[in-house]
């Protein structure tokens, strides 16, 4: 028997003062076109990643996770699924700098994991920026690694597996 859903470590649980967060999933292009402003701000503008690396051909096909906060979208992450090998990866999570630690990357999280959980996935990896490792730390992912250097950002690869969860569904790292 499969084992139930994890209940993550995280919960999206916002303050009553905080703004209520919407997450949905679109796929393709159109969930790109969704997220192309949030990672434009953040990546581009903030970060400076080059314009011609921060679209890549993946954004046609993966699903675009977009967290939106009355009709507007705050928060962005893409997720990258092998079926056949049943590994997911997220990328381009994005929060526009207002909406950070006011639970739109925690939303984005939990959604994206529950789908991996719901699709069968047995890993889930991302590369993580050094100064939001603590935040993945907090799901369960695991520094798989050294550091490296992206696009001028140092980032550690994180990684977390079924592995890690226990009979309950609970995580156990």
């Amino acid at each position: 028997a499969r084992a139930r859903r994890p209940r993550w470590p995280a919960p999206y649980n916002p303050a009553p003062d905080m703004t209520p967060i919407e997450i949905q999933r679109i796929n393709g292009v159109p969930g790109f076109r969704q997220a192309a402003a949030v990672r434009r701000a953040v990546f581009i503008d903030e970060q400076h990643v080059p314009e011609d690396l921060e679209e890549d051909e993946h954004d046609s096909y993966a699903d675009h996770y977009i967290a939106s906060s009355y009709g507007r979208t705050v928060a962005v992450a893409r997720m990258l699924v092998s079926a056949a090998d049943r590994v997911a990866r997220i990328q381009r999570v994005a929060v526009l700098r207002a909406y950070r630690r006011r639970g739109a990357a925690t939303g984005l999280m939990n959604r994206m994991l529950a789908d991996a959980w719901d699709a069968h996935i047995h890993t889930v990896t991302l590369d993580a920026q050094l100064q939001v490792v603590a935040f993945y730390r907090r799901f369960g992912f695991e520094d798989n690694g050294a550091d490296f250097w992206e696009v001028g950002i140092r980032h550690v690869r994180m990684t977390l597996t079924t592995r890690q969860f226990g009979p309950d569904g609970a995580c156990v790292h």
